[in-house]
């Protein structure tokens, strides 16, 4: 582990691939590990370049572990690459990326593509295809959530998901998708208990599981008016959420989880910090990806509030309102007035 690492990259047409290694003491290149992932239809229409550097942007967060606290070379058959630090005026997502990686200490060397053999097989073998959606973001720590049909008639059923955030050092981005693969069950923090011990659904927990109603007549009085919109599956409070839209019967439906507020910042971080998660989307975007499967009072806000006080998302926005000067009215010769002109 002491000796710096090397990683290769490769893009194809389909698919991108990278290879995590060391030179041991005579010089030859040993493995450490292998990874990869196929396109979406639109990264398969991007230039050459770009699909090249995003080979290794992911190679670079895939194995973040090894290569956040040492320098590291990056070794590329696009020779373009080796300029992507240095040029000053890129396309939107070049320049995106090479901020993303200002913060690694690395090298970009050339190697010719017929000495790139391992990354390029990587690069051209098949991966399951990705979604094409440019909205999709990732999830948040494991809970139960479940999505709710409506059928004939007032007949409901619900069917049963699971959730989980992800963070820069995970390798596969969870789709916004009924159906993700269920982690392992000793990882699902205590929902429930964080919930009974929430401001926000303390009161409505209490409701419908024992039929207590706060002392105070304002909470007490509110809680029976909302109680209609919530229900407790398997010890976990959700609330039932009607799109606005017009929709097919089977979609109208909603079974958001009441998030707590202890796992609310971790909910934003993954939503809009995570690289492979939210990658800085706006607003509107998140709030979207969120109210999909979570709910708490003013999530709006809070998502607002905290892209607002996001240091990067300041920093690199385009200002869309402009800036108007100051009206002032001009100056009035009064020398002419006084020669009688």
């Amino acid at each position: 582990m002491n000796k710096p690492f090397m990683l290769t990259c490769d893009a194809s047409n389909s698919a991108i691939g990278f290879v995590l290694g060391q030179l041991d003491s005579q010089r030859k290149e040993r493995v450490i590990a292998f990874g990869g992932k196929s396109l979406s239809k639109t990264e398969q229409v991007w230039n050459t370049t770009e699909k090249e550097c995003y080979a290794v942007v992911q190679g670079v967060k895939t194995f973040n572990t090894y290569l956040a606290t040492g320098k590291f070379t990056i070794y590329t058959d696009h020779k373009a690459l080796t300029y992507l630090m240095n040029q000053k005026a890129n396309t939107g997502k070049l320049t995106r990326w090479a901020m993303d990686l200002q913060h690694y200490n690395f090298e970009i060397k050339y190697r010719k593509g017929c000495n790139n053999q391992v990354a390029d097989a990587l690069s051209r073998r098949s991966y399951p295809e990705q979604p094409d959606d440019e909205n999709e973001v990732a999830a948040v720590k494991v809970s139960e959530v479940n999505t709710r049909t409506e059928a004939s008639g007032n007949d409901k059923t619900s069917e049963s998901i699971q959730v989980e955030f992800f963070y820069d050092d995970y390798t596969m981005v969870a789709p916004l998708d009924p159906v993700i693969a269920r982690p392992e069950l000793s990882n699902l923090p205590a929902i429930a208990k964080l919930q009974q011990n929430c401001h926000d659904f303390g009161n409505m927990y209490k409701f419908l599981t024992q039929g207590i109603l706060p002392a105070d007549n304002d909470q007490s009085s509110k809680v029976q008016k909302s109680a209609q919109d919530y229900s407790v599956c398997n010890n976990v409070l959700y609330k039932w959420f009607q799109k606005r839209v017009r929709v097919d019967n089977g979609e109208k439906w909603i079974k958001q989880l009441c998030l707590p507020q202890a796992l609310r910042e971790d909910a934003l971080l993954s939503y809009h910090d995570s690289f492979v998660g939210g990658a800085h989307l706006g607003i509107e975007r998140v709030y979207h990806a969120l109210s999909l499967k979570y709910f708490w009072p003013k999530m709006h806000q809070s998502i607002e509030n905290y892209i607002r006080s996001c240091d990067r998302c300041q920093r690199i926005k385009r200002d869309t309102k402009g800036k108007k000067p100051p009206l002032n009215p001009l100056p009035v010769d009064t020398q002419l007035l006084k020669d009688g002109i």
